[in-house]
């Protein structure tokens, strides 16, 4: 995981308290990457496609 990524993953996590119902399947999307990512594991970029990052739509 590059620096990028791993920006976009902390601003997802903190985000998680700010996410509304109709976004609970990309946030349980993004939970399963933080789990990989904390675990060491490679991070599946498909699974976490930029719409569960809504860091520019705000």
């Amino acid at each position: 995981m590059n620096e990028r990524d791993f920006a976009l993953l902390v601003e997802s996590i903190q985000q998680a308290g700010e996410i509304k119902r109709g976004e609970r399947q990309v946030a349980l999307r993004n939970s399963k990457a933080v789990k990989q990512a904390l675990a060491g594991g490679d991070v599946d970029l498909e699974e976490t496609t930029p719409e569960a990052y809504p860091i520019n739509q705000r």
